[in-house]
C-alpha cells in the first residue's frame, strides 16, 4: 500500500508572520472547502459525522501550517475554529506591549543580507497589516519613506528617482524596486562569470609562463661531436 505524501504548509507560521500566514492559511481552507470551520461554531444538533472528519482536516492544516515550537499554543484544542481563534488571539492581541513592538520593529526595519527583494517587500506588507490591525494608521506616504529607508545602498539611485517623481504610488514603487533587484542580480552574474573567466586567464597564463621558465633553467645534455670521437678512436688503434 503506498502512501501520499503530505504537502507542505505554503506558509509556515513562526513568530512575526501571523498576518501573511492567515491570509494563506484562510486560502488553503477555502480552496479544500474546509473555510466554514474556522468561520463559524456549529450548533450540537448540526453536527455529523461527515462534518466532524473534515473538521479534522481543517485542525491537521493549521496545524501542519504552525512551526513546531509553537504547536503548544494549540495542542489543547479539539475543533478547527477553537485552533484558529487561539492562534489570532494570541498575535492579534491589541496591547500597548504589541503596539510598541510592531512600532519598534517599523522604525528598525531594514532589508537583510541574502533577502530577496520579494521576501523583503512580502516581510513589509506582513508588518505594515500587523500595525493597522492594531488600529495604528499607516498613509501610503509614510509606508513609502519606511520602504525607500529599508533599503542598502545599491538601491540609492532608484530611491533619488521615486523621490523626484510626483504621485508615485505604493504598488508602482514596489514594481521598479523588483525590476531593480533583477537588474543587478544579473549584473552581479556578469561580473562573477567575467571575473572567473579573468582569473582562468590568469591561471593558464602563470602555467604558461613557469613552464618556459623551467624549460630554460634546464642545461642541455652534452653531446660529443661525431669528428672528434671519430679522430680519438684512430689515434688510439695507432
Amino acid at each position: 500500500m503506498t502512501t501520499t505524501p503530505t504537502k507542505k504548509a505554503e506558509v509556515i507560521l513562526g513568530s512575526n508572520n501571523y498576518f501573511h500566514w492567515e491570509f494563506a492559511m484562510w486560502i488553503t481552507l477555502a480552496r479544500k472547502g474546509l473555510l466554514a470551520h474556522v468561520q463559524e461554531v456549529k450548533a450540537r444538533g448540526e453536527i455529523t459525522e461527515a462534518w466532524l472528519l473534515d473538521d479534522m482536516k481543517a485542525l491537521g492544516l493549521i496545524a501542519q501550517g504552525v512551526a513546531a515550537k509553537h504547536h503548544t499554543k494549540i495542542r489543547s484544542a479539539t475543533s478547527a475554529i477553537m485552533a484558529w481563534n487561539t492562534l489570532r488571539d494570541f498575535y492579534n492581541r491589541t496591547t500597548m506591549h504589541n503596539r510598541v513592538t510592531m512600532t519598534r520593529r517599523l522604525h528598525e526595519f531594514k532589508m537583510e543580507d541574502g533577502v530577496t527583494m520579494a521576501k523583503h517587500l512580502d516581510n513589509f506588507d506582513e508588518l505594515i497589516v500587523g500595525l493597522q490591525t492594531l488600529g495604528e494608521t499607516i498613509d501610503e506616504a509614510r509606508q513609502l519613506v519606511v520602504l525607500l529607508s529599508s533599503l542598502p545602498t545599491e538601491y540609492e539611485l532608484i530611491c533619488s528617482i521615486v523621490e523626484n517623481a510626483r504621485d508615485t504610488t505604493l504598488i508602482e514603487v514596489k514594481e521598479k524596486l523588483l525590476k531593480e533587484y533583477e537588474r543587478l542580480e544579473k549584473k552581479e552574474g556578469a561580473e562573477s562569470a567575467l571575473k572567473a573567466s579573468t582569473n582562468d586567464s590568469k591561471f593558464r597564463g602563470a602555467q604558461a609562463l613557469r613552464a618556459v621558465r623551467a624549460a630554460r633553467a634546464t642545461p642541455p645534455e652534452r653531446t660529443v661531436p661525431l669528428r672528434a670521437s671519430a679522430s680519438t678512436a684512430v689515434k688510439l688503434v695507432t
